[in-house]
């Protein structure tokens, strides 16, 4: 078999390939069926170069079956607090009204430097190995949740007695 042969591309076209070790990982194990679904479709566009400029937007998660904003919030907190996915950069809306998404990198892979997108280069972390095994990566998962509840309830504090 030729170099050429080998390396054609596959006739079936793109696919999404998960590494055993991602896949066998008390990680992974830990997701819920929804936190699957939001680690496929951010490994869906995944291509050789654009590791760490991975978004999912609620319109594209609702293409792939995720129709809630905050089911998609809580999958992706999932998937950072297990390291299979880490934060690039922090989308918002500016003041203009510009509003620009969160970006996302899969741990198992390299991210290049993208400095029109303010993304810093950095080398596979592997961090989902840190979780040993599924109770501990569930656990990091509910603290990531009270996490970002407490952190809610900071933002926009409300008490029984308010009204509307």
């Amino acid at each position: 078999m030729s170099n050429k042969q080998k390396y054609e591309k596959d006739t079936r076209g793109p696919h999404i390939r998960i590494y055993y070790q991602v896949f066998d990982s008390p990680a992974f194990g830990c997701l819920s069926a929804i936190d699957l679904v939001a680690y496929m479709a951010l490994r869906r566009d995944l291509t050789g170069t654009n590791n760490g400029d991975l978004s999912l937007t609620l319109s594209k998660a609702k293409e792939r079956g995720i129709s809630h904003h905050l089911t998609l919030a809580r999958s992706l907190r999932a998937l950072c607090a297990v390291g299979l996915i880490v934060l690039t950069r922090k989308g918002g809306a500016s003041r203009g009204g510009q509003r620009l998404p969160s970006l996302y990198g899969v741990t198992d892979q390299e991210i290049y430097e993208m400095r029109h997108k303010q993304i810093e280069a950095r080398k596979a972390g592997f961090e989902f190995r840190k979780v040993t095994s599924v109770e501990h990566g569930k656990a990091l998962i509910e603290a990531a949740e009270a996490s970002a509840k407490a952190a809610a309830k900071i933002k926009n504090p409300r008490t029984p007695d308010d009204s509307y």
